[in-house]
């Protein structure tokens, strides 16, 4: 199931860079993004 989430997020991440080339993701927006991918899947990470 994780291998799933990282793919799903590895994909997701590739077709943003596709869709806007000329902006640049910073790691935050990264972290924030896969943190409200999680909310809303209702996975939590593991303590």
């Amino acid at each position: 199931m994780i291998f799933d989430i990282v793919n799903f997020v590895r994909n997701n991440r590739k077709s943003q860079i596709t869709n806007h080339k000329s902006q640049i993701t910073n790691p935050r927006s990264i972290l924030v993004f896969i943190g409200n991918i999680m909310i809303s899947k209702g996975f939590l990470f593991p303590a």
